[in-house]
This record gives structure tokens, sequence and C-alpha cells, in this order.
């Protein structure tokens, strides 16, 4: 209902109902659309008395179906409406069809016109649906010609027998034909020629028309293997195959009927009347069949030696041809270099040279009659090696590209003849690490992208217009991120400023511009130390790992430039944010928001570190944005608690004694008030605070339980939060718990240890009553602030041993900390020991 869809959309309700006014019920055109586009009308002829019989069929479908309809119909003014319609239309054409069918093709015609009158183009689904209907239609007149022409034969036949019958009997009562009798013959043998000459004529039509249908069918299948190569870009692909199977089937059926009338009529005369005509049905049968095997499920277009992966392949003619075969069919897959590609179909050449080697390479061809098909599905293939060819200049091994090829062998019984099948997969590159897996993708989108029907394997151009690159990232992007909101014409002008390294504000300027492949994905973009497309990619994965909700909300601007983010964030007040992706790093997003780098600063547009993977698999992007208070609004004046609510992490109490830590984002620079220990909290509980750049953590840290004896009943656990002021920079602040017995002294020894993979640059800071910051003298910098509190600290230092050891044995600790230990004696052993028994 495409076609009635464009009608109603360019059309308001009134002018829509005059549209139809005295034409036909617009209630039946707007109900039974789909069913009424689905038909040819157009392709039929209403002065032709022949169709009489055609359109009083699709009339009672149409009162039928109308019918149907309405008894389904819950409104009942609706459904009395619709039966009475089609009770009217039913007994003004029942006797007079062909008016009818004349009624249908000036309402389709109508609404063509009317859209193609307001400027708008017909979609190419309309297009090829049209298509498809006019194949219909003519499939139907050759099949219905072929009818024809065997009863034609069978006519002829009887008048030459009949013929041959009387010259045999004059000739044998005359003795010899006299001229009265020769005359005789000659006037009753005219209607035989005249029949002769028709049927000769009617085959030749015939074999014509079902070679238009053939070139048809064959343009079908390649739009069908194109659409499925876009598919690996992200575009819609319908991979049914049923109506070209059924229009091969039928094809195939008349090619042997029209090869058996033409070899009875032969026989009949005794003669080739049709010289050459037998070799055309045969070309025509080897092109259908060859055409119809078809590489059905894809083989990865990335792929990785010594990954096993899925791939299969189809016989659209199987279930007919395959009984006529003399033994099982089976099919092989190799793989082929690009030059063994093009070479493919070249007389005298065979392919004996090895380019990989595919583990479970052979399967055989299997009908399945419940799901008409016929297809050989390779279990789990494996390409072990590949043997790569000498690259041109700069070419890297991702940009060589490779196909497997599918091939099989079948005899027919009923003309004792061969068929070689061969498949070609779409090219794959072929990738032994997954670090060559971002340039691999990048060949592969470029070619999916920009190849053409019958092209030589695998020639792509090497430049492509500015407005087809934003298609196929568009699409990229789309069906990678499984979002409905694409990108859109300021996400381009961004792009096209970054791939072009041009910083023009005129979106027109990039227009009718082109864009090489060496600009996509060989050349560093300016400044920077990746290409465009590493650097989309990056974004791709950032985006539909941890934002795909972000952006289908539209809550991330994304692809914009820190030029814009000024235009639109200038004239905001304080807190006003934006998301944006960051320019600078793969595969990181940036807030930017107006605020202060110094209390008493000026008001100012600010970046805030990128967060990439890492970051956001430690604190998701809602959490970071409830985190720093800075942030009060979304651009343009959406408040924060609002528009982010939903993204928040709920906090949930522990239940296996342990309390709560969490990792807190702060931006350096703000001071973030924290709450203050009450005079009656135990002093006993101190807390551990530690700080560090969002790069750089990797891991959670374990809270340190409470050495032996445990906490004496009744103190409650308090975490203290601890705020510094530092450079505009993010951080994170892990809250744990260091606890000491109940009947240990406040001034006993407090132990912190540190996991392994931290990052040497960073201070922590050890929290009783009051704090003390230390270092180590080995591996962080050295800072001795005046001590505020005489609690001794057992410093457990991350020497470069420590750290190669991971998490060290128990006597490695106790020998550390015997070297370094700032109190003599054995009374920190103790306590080390009774920690150590904890950790187990």
């Amino acid at each position: 209902m495409a076609l009635f869809n464009l009608v109603q959309k360019l059309l308001p309700v009134p002018s829509l109902k005059e549209f139809y006014r005295d034409l036909f019920p617009i209630e039946i055109r707007f109900y039974l659309a789909e069913w009424i586009e689905n038909h040819p009308w157009e392709f039929m002829n209403p002065m032709e008395p022949s169709n009489a019989g055609i359109a009083g069929s699709l009339l009672s479908k149409l009162v039928e179906e109308t019918e149907s309809f309405s008894r389904r119909c819950m409104n009942k003014s609706l459904s009395s409406i619709l039966c009475h319609q089609a009770h009217t239309i039913n007994a003004r054409y029942q006797s007079e069809p062909l008016h009818f069918l004349e009624l249908m093709i000036k309402i389709i015609q109508k609404e063509k016109k009317h859209v193609l009158e307001q400027g708008k183009q017909l979609p190419p689904s309309i297009q090829e649906k049209q298509n498809d209907l006019e194949f219909i239609t003519n499939l139907a007149e050759v099949l219905s010609n072929v009818r024809r022409v065997q009863t034609m034969r069978i006519e002829l036949k009887q008048i030459c027998e009949e013929l041959k019958r009387t010259q045999d009997f004059t000739v044998l009562q005359s003795g010899h034909p006299n001229d009265t009798f020769l005359n005789k013959l000659e006037q009753e043998s005219i209607p035989e020629k005249a029949l002769q000459e028709g049927l000769h004529c009617l085959i030749e039509k015939v074999v014509q028309d079902m070679d238009a249908l053939l070139s048809f069918v064959v343009r079908k299948i390649h739009l069908w293997k194109r659409q499925q190569q876009l598919s690996g870009n992200g575009a819609p692909f319908d991979d049914n195959l049923l109506s070209i199977q059924e229009w091969c089937e039928s094809l195939v059926d008349t090619i042997f009927q029209m090869n058996q009338e033409i070899l009875l009529v032969c026989s009949d005369a005794q003669i080739d009347p049709f010289p050459g005509l037998t070799e055309k049905l045969e070309s025509m049968l080897h092109t259908v069949i060859t055409s119809t095997f078809l590489v059905h499920k894809q083989p990865p277009q990335v792929l990785k030696t010594q990954a096993r992966f899925d791939t299969g392949v189809r016989f659209l003619l199987g279930l007919k041809l395959l009984g006529m075969c003399q033994k099982l069919t089976t099919v092989k897959a190799m793989v082929i270099t690009e030059m063994q590609a093009r070479n493919l179909g070249t007389p005298g050449q065979v392919l004996n040279e090895s380019t990989g080697e595919i583990l479970n390479s052979i399967s055989s061809l299997e009908n399945n009659t419940s799901t008409k098909t016929c297809c050989a599905t390779f279990k789990n293939p494996k390409l072990q090696k590949i043997k790569r060819s000498d690259r041109k200049g700069s070419e890297s091994v991702t940009e060589e590209k490779f196909a497997i090829l599918f091939s099989t062998e079948i005899t027919l019984s009923i003309n004792n003849k061969k068929y070689q099948l061969q498949a070609l997969s779409l090219p794959i590159v072929v990738i032994v690490h997954g670090s060559q897996d971002n340039n691999a993708a990048a060949t592969i989108l470029w070619d999916n992208a920009f190849s053409e029907i019958d092209r030589i394997p695998f020639v792509v151009p090497d430049r492509v217009p500015w407005h087809q690159m934003c298609e196929t990232l568009n699409m990229k992007f789309m069906a990678e991120v499984q979002t409905s909101r694409g990108l859109i014409k300021e996400h381009f002008f961004f792009l096209a400023q970054k791939i072009f390294g041009e910083s023009s504000t005129n979106f027109e300027d990039f227009e009718n511009r082109c864009v090489s492949w060496s600009q996509f994905n060989k050349e560093v973009l300016p400044g920077r130390g990746f290409t465009f497309w590493q650097w989309f990619d990056g974004v791709l994965d950032l985006t539909k790992e941890f934002l795909k909700s972000y952006w289908s909300e539209g809550l991330v601007i994304g692809f914009i430039s820190k030029t814009y983010v000024y235009h639109l964030l200038s004239s905001k007040t304080e807190g006003t944010f934006l998301l944006r992706f960051s320019d600078s790093e793969i595969g990181g997003i940036t807030i930017a928001y107006i605020g202060k780098q110094t209390d008493d600063g000026p008001l100012q547009i600010l970046n805030i570190q990128p967060f990439a993977t890492k970051d956001l698999k430690i604190r998701s992007l809602g959490d970071r944005i409830r985190d720093i208070k800075l942030l009060q609004h979304l651009y343009p004046n959406q408040p924060k608690d609002v528009v982010f609510q939903k993204y928040y992490s709920k906090e949930q109490n522990r239940k296996d004694g342990y309390i709560n830590s969490k990792i807190v984002t702060t931006v350096e620079g703000v001071a973030v008030q924290s709450p203050q220990p009450s005079e009656q909290q135990n002093p006993q509980i101190c807390s551990l605070e530690m700080r560090q750049n969002p790069t750089i953590l990797s891991m959670p840290f374990a809270p340190v339980r409470n050495p032996s004896p445990a906490v004496s009943p009744g103190v409650s656990p308090h975490i203290q939060d601890i705020s510094t002021n530092s450079m505009q920079c993010p951080s994170y602040s892990l809250h744990t718990n260091v606890y000491r017995s109940s009947d240990q002294p406040i001034d006993s020894p407090i132990i912190m240890r540190q996991p392994p993979s931290m990052n040497p640059q960073v201070n922590y800071t050890i929290s009783p009553t009051d704090a003390q910051v230390f270092s180590s003298p080995h591996r962080y910098p050295v800072q001795q602030p005046q001590l505020q509190a005489q609690v001794p600290v057992l410093h457990m230092d991350l020497t470069n041993e420590l750290l190669d050891l991971g998490y060290p044995t128990d006597q490695e600790i106790l020998n550390l900390i015997a070297q370094e230990s700032p109190l003599p004696g054995p009374q920190h052993t103790d306590i080390v020991e009774d920690f150590l028994a904890m950790q187990e």
C-alpha cells in the first residue's frame, strides 16, 4: 500500500475524499490498498476481449476480500458501508468486467500522476513492485502462448494428415493427379500453410518473450545479491527467495515444453524450420540453471584464521532438477584470490593452485520440501592458513581481498548434459590477529557500499561522492547501534570538516566534493595518530555498548565540533552542558559545560576529559553526570535529574556484613562538600580514600576487613568522604573501611594493602581522626607534610618486584615490611599476620 500512503500524505482528508469521488469508494481503496496494489491492473489491456475472464475473476476476488474484511471489522457501521459498496460494484460491473478493469487502471494511473505532479519521485519499492507485476503478467502470457503452440501444432498435424489421406485416395482412384486435382489440392492446403506460418511466428515470439523473462529474473537475482551485500553495511534486506525460485521453476518448465514442441514440429515437418532456436533454448536453460546457484549465507567478510564460521549455498532449482540427477550432489568450498576470481569462466583457466586451506570444506545439497529449499550447509568450517599474493605499492594486508568459491557439478538425465555450478562469496579480508579487524572492516565497508552489479571482481572506485559516504556512514551507524535515530545534516557537516581537514563554516562547500579511500582509512587526521575510519569505528563501539539508549533518546549530540559547542552554550546559564564525542581520542565521550575553573574566575566553556570504554565499564555515564554537581541542565534547558534519572544506579544495602564501597566521579578544581563525622561516632572506625585518574583505574578495590577480633557489637560503621582540590580533570574516590579491634589502642598502626596494577603516580590518604599523607620513597612522589596525628602507619611499599609478582606471598610481604617499616620490633609483625589471616 505504498502508493496509497503517498497519496494520503500529499492530500488532506477533504481533498482525498474529493480525489476519489464518483470514481471508486475510498473506504475500499483504504482497507484493501495492499490487495489492490498487488495485482497487475496496468499490464492488462481492457480493449482485449480475452482479458474479460481475468477481469471478472479479479472483480469477484475484490468483492470477496471486501466482504471478508467487513465480517472481521468491529465497527458495525463501517462493516455495513463496506458490504453495501462491494455489492454496488459487483452489480455494476459483473456483466462488464472489462469496464471494471479499465476503472482500476484509471485509479492507479491517476494516483501516480498526482504524486509526480507534486514533485515527488515514486519510491524504488513501488517501481520494483510494478516490475514484478509486469513480469507476472508477461509470464502468464507466455504460458498461455505455450499452450496455444501445443494446440496449433496438434491442429496442424491433423490437417496435414487429412490432406495426405485425401491426396492418397485421389491418386489411387485416378492413377495419377491431373491439373484439376493439383489446383484443388493447392486450395485445400492454404489453411495448412497459414496455420503453419502462424505456428512458426508464435514459437519465435514465445522464445523471444522467454528470453526477456529470463533477463528479468537474472537481474532480480543480481539485485538480491547486491541487497545482500549492502546488508553487510546495515541496509534492510529481505532474503526471501521463494518468488524468484517459483519464477525460475516456471521458466525451466517453459523451456522444456518449448524445446519439446519444437522437436515435434521439426519431426512432423521432417525439416528444421527454426535454425538456431534449439541452441537458443539450451543456452537459456544453461543460464537459468547456473544463475540460481547462490551463496545464501555469506561467510564473515572479515575472516580470522583458525576461527570457525558458518556459511551455506542454495540451489533455487534443486527441488525441480535434483530428482533428474544421477548421483548425490556434493559442494566444495575453496579460497581464491582476487585475480583468480577475475579469471572465473575464462576458457582454459583451471583453478589448480590452493590459496588457503579450509577444514570441513565439503557438503551436500539436500532438498527440504517443508521449506521448499535445496541447500548445502557447511558445518563449522575453519580457514587454517592463507597464502597471500604480492602486494602493490602501499597496499596493506587488510586491503587484500579474497573470496570463497563454492562449486559442484550436476548431470540431468532428461538431456544427459552436465552443468558446472559455481557461486562466489562476497569479498573477504583475512586477518590473523584482532588488531587488524578495524582496518579490515574499513576495506569491507568501502567495498560493500560502492561496488557495482556485474563488476570485475573486486573493483571499486577510489573516490566517491561525499553524499554517498554520508548515506553509508548513517546506514552503518544505525545498524551497529541498533537505533532509529540516524545522523542529521549538522552531524555530516562535522564529519566533513574532520575527513577533509577543513574548518569551513558552510555546509554547501562539501556537498559536491568527493572523498578518497586514502582520506577514509589510509591518511591520519591532521594532528592525530589515527585515520577517520578508526575514529568513527571507535565511536560506533562506544555508542553501541554504553550509549545506545542515551543516543536514541537524543541526549547525546555526539558529532559536533568545539567551535559549534561554543555557539550553542555561550548564551546559556552556568551548569548547562551537552554530550559530544571526543574529537581527539578514539572511542571517547566528553562533557562540555558552562562553568568556572576557579571560584572567582569568569564563566567559560570547559570540556571534561573524555570517558572511554574502560571508564564506562567502571561507572556509567548517567552516574558520572549525577556525581558532578556542576552539571545542572542538559542543553538547551532540561534538568539533568529529570532527564537522566532512569540511568542512575540504585544503591543497595549489603547483607553479608560488609559496608558498601563506591567510586565517585569528581571534577578536579571544584570543592565538593562532604558530610563530617558526628561526635558520637566511634573513634575506632576510620576511612580510607583513594583518588585516581579514570584512565588508570582498571579494577575495583575489595574492602579491607577488620583483623581479629571483630568490631565489638553496637559500633555503627561510618564512611567518611574526604574531598580535595586539584586540577580540572575527573578522578575517583574509593571509600572503604579499615577497622581496629575494640581492644586495640587508638594509636596502633593502620594497615593498608594496595592491589597490583596501580598507578605509581597516585597519592593515597589514610584518615583516622585526622589525616596523614604519605608516599613511597621508591615509586611515589615524596611529600612530607606536617603530621596532624601521631598514628603510626604500616606502609606496605609496592616496589617493582612486588608489582611484578602481583599479589605477593605472606613471607614476601613480611620481608618487605621488615625492610621498609618505620616501626621496629615484633609488634607490627603480629598485626600484619592478623591482617593476612583475614585476607585469606
